[in-house]
């Protein structure tokens, strides 16, 4: 693992490329391991975790995220493949923020947001790709 980036437990490294490209606004560089051959493709992916580390910060009016998902369901794919990418860069930068995952068998994708005074809100997930949960996140993080 470098410089903060989550592990990729589901692609088998056979390359690790170096990307002095800035991502996100810093000069860091960074590394990334992955399944792919192509430098490019290294550092899409390197952005991609670098956004999703450091976009969403969560407002303090906001209290808990839940989110409820099938293990199985075609439904929830894109809420299965949302928590391998993106939910332990999100957890890094938010480490004392309680996001709970909910498992259950047939129930529907929903994110549930909790904020100040016992007020919930949620937004349906079903059929949503990993990209798009991870904006319904930080939409629900920051409309506290």
């Amino acid at each position: 693992m470098y410089a903060g980036h989550a592990e990729l437990p589901t692609l088998e490294i056979q390359e690790v490329y170096e990307c002095r490209t800035p991502a996100g606004g810093g000069d860091t560089a960074c590394m990334v391991g992955v399944g792919f051959t192509e430098q490019q493709t290294s550092h899409q992916l390197c952005v991609q975790l670098n956004m999703a580390s450091k976009a969403i910060k969560f407002a303090p009016a906001l209290k808990e995220l839940r989110i409820h998902l099938c293990q199985k369901s075609e439904a929830s794919k894109g809420v299965r493949d949302f928590i391998e990418k993106y939910y332990v860069g999100i957890k890094q930068q938010n480490p004392k923020f309680p996001i709970l995952i909910r498992e259950c068998s047939g129930v529907q994708p929903r994110l549930w947001a909790r904020y100040e005074g016992g007020r919930e809100s949620s937004i349906p997930l079903t059929q949503l790709k990993a990209e798009d949960v991870l904006k319904n996140v930080s939409l629900m993080a920051q409309n506290a």
